[in-house]
């Protein structure tokens, strides 16, 4: 049996936030553990994630307003998800964006369809975001209240969180 759903676009372009980051570089270099601490602490925020993502951006970058460079963020069971990062200015001002969802919404309907359909009740998990992409397959876990387990293939229909799921 599938299922399709539509969830909202729960970060689908978490956008150009600005960190200040003025003097926490040399001139030569910008200081990317202060940006890579910032997004991850941003984005956590904004996904109310628990905190276990991790975001790695180059050791070095120049600093020039205009130019980009590419971050990564990677949490538990999903790929990396790149971020996009463009200098605001030469002093460490920077905007970022990353496409990625929160699979809250669709860990949501899962124990909800399964409640209307079935009259079982089940917590499901799911990795904290995926890619905002067409087409992108992962699995959740379902568990009982009596501690069984199953696991749900999930496969996104469009980048802003449609998904189609089946246990498996």
């Amino acid at each position: 049996m599938q299922h399709h759903i539509s969830t909202p676009r729960s970060i689908a372009l978490l956008a150009l936030a600005i960190v200040a980051l003025a003097g926490c570089g040399s001139k030569s270099s910008l200081n990317t553990t202060k940006i890579e601490k910032f997004i991850s602490q941003d984005a956590a925020q904004r996904l109310a994630l628990d905190g276990s993502l991790v975001v790695s951006c180059p050791d070095k970058v120049t600093p020039q307003k205009g130019d980009t460079f590419k971050c990564y963020a990677k949490a538990p069971g999903v790929e990396k998800i790149a971020i996009d990062a463009t200098q605001k200015d030469a002093k460490g001002n920077i905007s970022w964006s990353i496409a990625a969802l929160s699979t809250t919404p669709i860990e949501e309907n899962i124990q909800q369809e399964l409640l209307d359909q079935k009259q079982k009740k089940v917590t499901a998990s799911c990795p904290m975001i995926i890619p905002a992409r067409s087409a992108y397959s992962f699995t959740c876990t379902i568990t009982d209240d009596q501690q069984k387990r199953a696991t749900i293939a999930v496969t996104t229909k469009d980048d802003r969180g449609a998904t189609s799921w089946q246990v498996q």
